[in-house]
């Protein structure tokens, strides 16, 4: 339910930065596959400095960065494969379509 949660505030976060009524269909894409890895959806460099204090030193801060890094990497990982696959915003058309320009 958390992650749940995570997802609708982000959302509404996203709207209100953006003042927009929609969603941004890469951001919910994103999102939607955090949840499915069953990773954070709203883990921030902020929420980053609040758990790592100043008694835990530089070594608990570069493992909390590996922490926070892990949502980020998976989602590389996920676009790549979005990518090699035409899925996502890597239509076959897209590709297709700027084949001219791409040379």
């Amino acid at each position: 339910m958390n992650a749940i949660f995570d997802i609708a505030d982000e959302a509404y976060n996203h709207k209100q930065n953006l003042d927009c009524i929609d969603n941004d269909e890469r951001n919910w894409r994103e999102w939607l596959q955090l949840f499915k890895e069953d990773m954070p959806i709203a883990m921030t460099h902020k929420n980053l400095s609040t758990s790592v204090t100043e008694e835990t030193g530089a070594e608990n801060l570069e493992a909390a960065e590996q922490v926070v890094d892990l949502p980020n990497k998976k989602l590389d990982e996920l676009e790549l494969v979005d990518y090699l696959t035409n899925e996502g915003q890597w239509p076959a058309e897209l590709v297709s379509a700027n084949k001219n320009l791409i040379e």
